[in-house]
């Protein structure tokens, strides 16, 4: 019996990550959460408290669980590794989505769905991690872009993720769908951000 409880919250949000794929936030209901779950409404309510606080619980966890993955890839990098190198590791799930692992994948896909729609619990939960995400890319762009002040560099990193995003995040469908895009295309775009990364900065 213990076991089964502790199964419980897993199966409903392994549920909601599915369900906010291939439907998105605003048409997903309990009803289908709990059905795909196995589940029953009441079990909603006493692991997470509302649907709406389980949705927004999976998106937080996505968010989490990409950004500590990213980061680790990116700590892993040698310490003479180039602004390309970089920016290359950072954008491989969207750039390289066969290469990365299909629990990265799915996640991503949730958050990109999420992100087409605005969705209010992903814009929560990137809200509350905005101070913590990102350390090790920004540290290692600090060091590679000594003269872009950092909320400039911000700046510029938010343009990218919405640049990515409405190129490879519109009619998602499933992680098994993400787009992939050639070689050649995919060397376009980091030369693009490279480019956009390292810009000059014009003095007001």
């Amino acid at each position: 019996m213990g076991n089964m409880v502790e199964e419980t919250p897993r199966k409903l949000m392994d549920a909601t990550e599915t369900l906010l794929v291939e439907k998105g936030h605003a048409s997903v209901t309990l009803r289908d959460i709990t059905q795909l779950a196995g589940a029953n409404v009441a079990a909603v309510a006493y692991h997470f408290g509302s649907k709406d606080e389980l949705v927004a619980r999976v998106f937080r966890d996505a968010l989490s669980e990409v950004t500590e993955a990213q980061q680790r890839a990116i700590e892993a990098l040698p310490k003479e590794a180039s602004l390309r190198d970089v920016i290359s590791t950072w954008l491989s799930p969207a750039l390289n989505p066969e290469g990365t692992p299909a629990r990265q994948r799915k996640l991503w896909a949730v958050i990109h769905r999420g992100a087409l729609e605005q969705a209010p619990g992903l814009v929560d939960a990137a809200s509350s991690l905005v101070n913590d995400r990102d350390n090790a890319l920004f540290s290692r762009l600090s060091v590679l872009l000594p003269n872009v002040p950092r909320p400039l560099l911000q700046l510029r990193h938010d343009l990218v993720l919405g640049g990515v995003s409405a190129l490879f995040g519109r009619g998602l469908q499933g992680p098994s769908d993400l787009p992939l895009p050639s070689p050649m295309n995919a060397a376009a775009i980091v030369d693009w951000v490279v480019g956009g990364m390292s810009a000059d900065v014009t003095q007001a």
